[in-house]
């Protein structure tokens, strides 16, 4: 019988908030227009020291829970596109 469970993984995904800031800003685009000529947004958002230390953070609390509960293999990815993941695969207790 084969004991193994497969090639499973997870992912997992922070949300936070950054603190309020001039370089953030959201603002109608005075040029770009929708099919209605309704004015459409343009958002401008920027990490700064304290954004990437609570992605560090958020990289180092769940690697050490996941390592905790059993997960190997466990890899971070921040694709700078203001969301960010974490993957790990489960260690089978089969061996």
């Amino acid at each position: 019988m084969d004991k193994s469970l497969g090639p499973w993984g997870v992912g997992s995904g922070m949300m936070g908030e950054t603190i309020p800031k001039e370089t953030n800003f959201l603002a109608l685009d005075k040029e770009k227009k929708d099919e209605w000529g309704v004015p459409l947004m343009k958002f401008n958002v920027s990490y700064d020291d304290n954004d990437e230390k609570m992605i560090k953070d958020f990289f180092e609390q769940y690697t050490d829970m996941f390592t905790k509960a059993g997960f190997t293999d466990i890899k971070t990815s921040d694709s700078k596109q203001h969301l960010v993941l974490i993957f790990m695969k489960w260690r089978s207790t089969y061996g």
